[in-house]
């Protein structure tokens, strides 16, 4: 986190917890959370925290894809959008960065082996990152969501696994 970024622009997840520093903006921004941790020093808790799945960046558009090429450079999976972090105008950019292996159909196979929700479950997502979650639910005749800013090739193929399983 001293590399020239600002900390406050950062979170770090879990799948279960967020990671974030205490300050008023943001404090702010996740007032109705009840899954965001405060921390004073977020290189604390990557050296404590092996867990760590994801991590998001805030910023303007222009370091946001600077970012998702140094992520590509290094082969893990990214993806950029518009967030309304610190406030609605700020017209900011958040970047979302994993390991190009994390694998959210073995996250969601755990989840509900372990759950055992009595009416299912929904998993909704737009990358391809999200394609082994949607597989796992439609495989255990859960519902799924692809949102409309998903790319084609995500539609085109979870629409194909969806006809393959009507066939059998």
């Amino acid at each position: 986190m001293n590399h020239g970024g600002v900390e406050e622009n950062v979170r770090l997840t879990t799948g279960n917890k967020i990671y974030t520093v205490d300050t008023p903006a943001v404090k702010a921004y996740y007032k109705k959370s009840n899954i965001v941790h405060y921390c004073s020093d977020l290189n604390d808790v990557l050296a404590s925290t092996p867990a760590i799945t994801k991590v998001a960046l805030y910023g303007p558009k222009e370091n946001m894809l600077h970012m998702a090429d140094y992520a590509k450079n290094l082969d893990f999976w990214s993806d950029l959008g518009t967030t309304k972090f610190p406030y609605h105008s700020s017209g900011n950019y958040r970047l979302d960065v994993a390991d190009r292996n994390i694998n959210k159909g073995n996250a969601v196979k755990s989840i509900y082996s372990t759950l055992q929700p009595p009416f299912g479950y929904v998993c909704i997502g737009n990358g391809e990152n999200d394609i082994s979650m949607f597989k796992q639910a439609i495989d255990n005749g859960m519902i799924i969501g692809v949102m409309e800013d998903s790319p084609q090739s995500v539609k085109d193929e979870m629409k194909a696994y969806v006809h393959s399983k009507r066939k059998r």
